[in-house]
């Protein structure tokens, strides 16, 4: 027991102040905490600034297509005015342009089919992670009560003069 109290001793001579309490790491379990969810504030800000540059991205390319088709049919219109054989060229042409869009409305139809498992299964996975950090923390309390136990039994037994190296 004297070699442990040497030991003890020489350790928080040679350290000092170096070894934080248990008072001090909870502070800094909480600061870490804080921090962790401003990281995830700023991350999850970030990943919706992203999908909404993506999803403008994408409208843009949408309109400027429906654009050029709506120039091409103008500029087919006033070519199909004059002429009989223009005319069914114009036909023709404006069915292929209403069959352009039938696929890329099948296409969009796709995309957002995709998107929306995909926030489904991100969005299970998520409800199943919150679940898993509420358990961690409930833990974490308990495991912090029960520090707080032992540290006044502790303090019990060294106010009976009891030996506490054996606990």
């Amino acid at each position: 027991e004297q070699c442990t109290q040497k030991l003890s001793s020489g350790i928080n001579a040679e350290y000092g102040d170096d070894i934080p309490t248990r008072i001090e790491l909870l502070e800094y379990q909480k600061r870490f905490e804080e921090l962790h969810q401003q990281t995830g504030a700023v991350h999850t800000e970030t990943k919706q600034f992203y999908a909404l540059y993506n999803n403008l991205s994408d409208t843009k390319t949408y309109l400027e297509k429906h654009l050029t088709r709506l120039n091409s049919i103008n500029e087919s219109f006033k070519r199909a005015i004059g002429n009989v054989e223009n005319g069914f060229m114009f036909l023709q042409q404006f069915e292929q342009l209403v069959e352009g869009a039938k696929q890329s409305k099948t296409a969009i139809e796709k995309k957002r089919a995709e998107v929306k498992e995909t926030k489904d299964s991100l969005n299970d996975e998520y409800l199943k992670l919150v679940d898993e950090g509420r358990k961690y923390h409930s833990i974490v309390q308990e495991f912090q009560e029960e520090c707080k136990k032992t540290e006044r039994l502790v303090t019990k037994c060294k106010d009976m003069g009891l030996n506490t190296a054996t606990i």
